[in-house]
């Protein structure tokens, strides 16, 4: 039974109010009281606050045999283990052998597992499993490390995605400091087969956007001819074959333009492969009927229930949020694999080009360019004028929209089960050049989300008295387990800080925690609080210091075989005209 929010406000707010005893010394009475006696207390807050994960864990004895005995590459002792999987919530030692947990314990041990170990002591400091990230734009080794640095050891597209995954996945081998995934992607597959500006492997669409504006942005104003959906269809099946995650869309863009069964027919298409549908909604996210944001809900998690099929709804933080997470939670209550994403920022990072961004829209809306369009490389509030100038002349410029009110950001970080993303767009020097890893981070330019979507719900639950393994399951755990779900074998390793899973670690200090970015004049920063992070059981963090291990990362991919053989296209009307009614009924659906 879900609470009324006032209530489940006053008990938050009731379980700050403990001991000042610190909770980490493990010699302290105390401290332990003061730990058990907050655990406790979180634990009232709501039913829904458990996110237990018992996955098939057939692997692990395999695992754990093949390390049994050898000594530990790396030692994590006296840290406070905050595992939402599996509800641990302790002061443990960790050990790490050939790129997994291989000993979570409450007991020292010993000098022959330790001789030769890199010992790390997290005394005051929460381990808990490596932060996961569904959506960025900035897979970038500059974007990465700000990432890296926020506690993230996993990151993918799974809205604009990719065409050319093979690519993707090949470029990256040996040359990644984190794990790495992606999607096929919608809007590239209609901009190279409409605007013949063809997709490549980086899963920035910005660029590419501006060079559909010379044949006059096809992919967004006008319905594909049934020849060109089919060519679209053909590009997306080659990237589900290569290992792409799940089909992406960002029909926000041209809802308009794109038939309700395109959508239908391409969610059919990822059912084929296994695969999950992601992110955007048809509806532009405003509360005026008809283009309110739950009804473009409604279309994709309709689809995806009667296929069966996992549904992942991209940054869920516009207006009319909390009653898509009100559905969200009562499907997943009734057994759908469906779920959302937000990140935790008032403001938003599209290009001027973007075709919501035009002047009619804020009059309706009633936003100004003078209040609501920030232009980081400028570092000002853009006026009516400069916004019609640049969007005619430079419509791939970024910019910073505000575009929610700042007192949601906190509730963002409270829902239970809804995961940060932080819709990260590749980082730039303040002069629109690409940087490079020495590039000092006081000389780049973009969005705060990129650099701290992570420490900021930290930090808020510290402040708000948000239970820290909800935030925990929320950055890392629950999108592991989601996926997992959706057939994603590579994160049901992940996500967890147990016994046999792949040692991706974020450590991190509650008490000091915090984002340093701001939309100003340290738009990307290192977040403050998170010295150490391990990515596939080598450190890619130490003492705050970004390590440039570029082998660290994984691919994280799908096998690309077809999983639902009977799934085929939809048949449409028109083809009825050619067919008779026998062989009509013989392609028909079943059931």
């Amino acid at each position: 039974m879900l609470m009324h929010s006032k209530s489940l406000l006053a008990l938050v707010i009731s379980a700050v109010a403990i001991s000042g005893c610190s909770p980490f010394d493990a010699n302290n009475e105390a401290s332990k009281q003061a730990l058990a006696e907050k655990q406790a207390k979180e634990q009232l807050i709501s039913e829904i606050t458990t996110v237990r994960w018992d996955s098939d864990k057939s692997f692990v004895p395999a695992v754990l045999a093949e390390i049994e005995g050898k000594p530990f590459d790396i030692v994590i002792e006296n840290g406070r283990v905050v595992d939402p999987a599996s509800g641990t919530d302790a002061v443990l030692n960790v050990g790490v052998v050939d790129g997994r947990i291989a000993a979570v314990s409450a007991e020292a041990f010993s000098a022959k597992q330790t001789s030769n170990a890199k010992v790390i002591d997290a005394t005051g400091l929460v381990v808990a499993p490596g932060f996961i990230d569904t959506h960025t734009h900035g897979m970038d080794h500059v974007t990465n490390r700000a990432m890296l640095t926020d506690g993230t050891t996993s990151m993918g597209d799974l809205e604009y995605g990719s065409l050319k995954v093979d690519e993707f996945y090949s470029k990256r081998v040996g040359a990644s400091a984190v794990n790495y995934f992606t999607a096929a992607g919608h809007e590239f597959a209609r901009i190279q087969t409409m605007d013949g500006v063809e997709g490549g492997e980086n899963t920035f669409v910005y660029p590419i956007r501006a060079k559909a504006m010379a044949t006059g942005n096809q992919w967004a104003t006008r319905h594909a001819t049934p020849e060109e959906f089919q060519a679209q269809k053909d590009l997306l099946e080659k990237e589900l074959q290569d290992g792409a995650i799940s089909i992406s869309t960002t029909i926000g863009y041209f809802g308009s333009v794109s038939r309700t069964r395109e959508v239908w027919d391409l969610q059919k298409l990822a059912h084929k492969y296994g695969a999950g549908f992601s992110g955007h909604f048809r509806m532009l996210p405003w509360d005026q009927a008809p283009q309110e944001n739950a009804m473009g809900l409604k279309e994709i998690m309709a689809n995806g229930m009667s296929l069966g099929q996992p549904v992942l709804i991209s940054h869920n933080n516009n207006h009319g949020w909390r009653e898509i997470e009100d559905m969200l939670q009562h499907a997943r209550s009734n057994g759908q694999l469906v779920w959302a994403e937000q990140y935790p920022w008032a403001a938003g990072s599209p290009n001027l080009g973007a075709p919501p961004l035009n002047l009619e829209n804020f009059k309706r809306w009633n936003m100004t360019p003078e209040k609501n369009i920030f232009h980081p490389g400028l570092n000002h509030f853009l006026t009516t004028e400069e916004f019609s100038k640049l969007k005619k002349e430079s419509p791939e410029t970024v910019v910073t929209w505000f575009a929610r009110p700042e007192a949601w950001v906190p509730h963002f970080c409270a829902q239970p089960n809804m995961v940060i993303a932080n819709d990260a767009l590749p980082l730039m020097k303040k002069d629109n050049t690409f940087p490079t890893l020495d590039t000092p981070l006081d000389e780049l330019t973009g969005h705060p989300r990129a650099s701290g979507s992570r420490a900021i719900c930290l930090r808020m639950a510290r402040e708000e008295g948000i239970p820290l393994s909800r935030v925990v399951n929320n950055a890392s755990t629950y999108s592991a387990k989601m996926l997992c779900k959706s057939g994603v074998d590579d994160m049901c390793e992940r996500g967890r800080v147990e016994e046999g899973m792949v040692a991706d670690i974020t450590m991190f200090d509650p008490e000091t925690v915090t984002e340093t970015a701001n939309y100003t004049d340290k738009q990307v920063s290192q977040s403050a609080g998170i010295p150490h992070v391990i990515v596939n059981g080598q450190m890619a963090v130490e003492n705050g210091e970004y390590l440039q291990n570029m082998d660290a990362g994984q691919p994280i991919r799908r096998d690309g075989k077809v999983a639902n053989p009977e799934v085929d296209s939809i048949l449409y009307e028109e083809d009825l005209e050619h067919m008779s009614v026998q062989e009509a009924a013989k392609l028909g659906a079943n059931g």
